[in-house]
């Protein structure tokens, strides 16, 4: 098994710099998976979550030598094997466990008997995880993409991507569309794995000029890095103007399909901005499925929110030319 220098970045600049990557295989436990690991990595854990923790509270009592046998005990070779022949993965591969240690020694020896060329990661996946936070601290040439909620920035958005324009979806990667709304048809990944989407993003943009659409700190529970955000705060900003007959039928295509129960929970969240009058009022429309009234109630409180964000920008930095869609 060959091996990368723990601090060296220059493997994952390289390897992320080529279309044709090895494959990922991350052995570590579920949990751990599911809070942050390498995007496109493909899961074959060496233990399930409850066996983990048995192995390290051997070691915690019995140290080493203890947890290695506690450890052979509970894998099963032949499952290891199946869930391997499964994935149909290419002979040469990248493979990792938390830090570098016994799991991904063990599984690279597994590998490596079944005929695969395995490289692993000294440090693991931490490795991979200051790789992520050091590219947030880099400097970007970005525009940023602003309006009103409806004026179809998204839609913009989305035009550039099929464009194959240099642009970053924040609300894609955070499977969030902003606002209380937001969330009613998307689960959101986890903070860590949402900045590692994001970090891997950058990476992609980082030689070009690029638009992204203005977003407060927070899409949903997912927090954007202070040093990226910053960078969004100080950019260019160009503002996209529509009607509000035209924002009104975007709001409508975007939101109305959902159930009337989330909607209405989702207003009264707003009732501190809102206040009782207006919710109460939005919640019934709503439950009338008079969603348009309910969206021109709705929209003068986020143009308010809005322009008090807009104001507290560099007006130089503002630029008020027409955007056609």
């Amino acid at each position: 098994m060959s091996r990368f220098l723990s601090e060296d970045h220059s493997f994952f600049l390289s390897l992320f710099s080529n279309a044709e990557q090895k494959p990922f295989i991350d052995v570590r436990s579920q949990s751990e998976y599911n809070n942050g690991h390498i995007p496109t990595a493909i899961h074959i854990p060496l233990f399930s979550d409850e066996e983990r923790a048995i192995v390290g509270t051997t070691y915690k009592q019995g140290g080493r030598h203890s947890a290695i046998e506690k450890g052979l005990s509970l894998i099963s070779l032949s499952s290891l094997v199946e869930k391997i022949k499964e994935c149909k993965l290419p002979k040469e591969l990248i493979l990792y466990c938390a830090r570098g240690g016994m799991r991904s020694q063990a599984m690279g020896w597994l590998f490596e008997l079944l005929g695969y060329k395995v490289t692993l990661i000294p440090g693991g996946y931490k490795t991979f995880r200051r790789f992520v936070l050091s590219l947030f601290a880099k400097t970007y040439s970005l525009c940023v993409l602003s309006g009103k909620t409806g004026v179809g920035k998204t839609d913009l958005l989305q035009k550039l991507k099929k464009k194959h324009e240099p642009m970053l979806d924040l609300e894609e990667l955070a499977q969030h569309r902003g606002s209380v709304f937001g969330a009613l048809a998307h689960s959101q990944p986890s903070q860590e794995q949402f900045e590692n989407l994001l970090g891997l993003a950058l990476f992609d943009l980082q030689d070009k000029t690029f638009w992204v659409e203005d977003e407060s700190r927070f899409i949903g529970t997912m927090r954007i890095p202070d040093s990226f955000f910053n960078q969004m705060q100080k950019a260019p900003v160009y503002l996209l103007s529509s009607t509000p007959e035209e924002r009104v039928q975007r709001i409508l295509r975007d939101y109305a399909a959902q159930p009337v129960e989330n909607l209405t929970k989702s207003i009264c969240q707003l009732k501190k901005g809102l206040g009782e009058e207006n919710t109460k009022k939005a919640v019934a429309l709503v439950e009338e499925k008079n969603y348009a009234e309910a969206i021109l109630l709705l929209m003068h409180y986020y143009d308010e929110r809005y322009e008090r964000a807009l104001s507290k920008r560099d007006p130089n930095t503002i630029h008020r030319e027409e955007i056609l869609l």
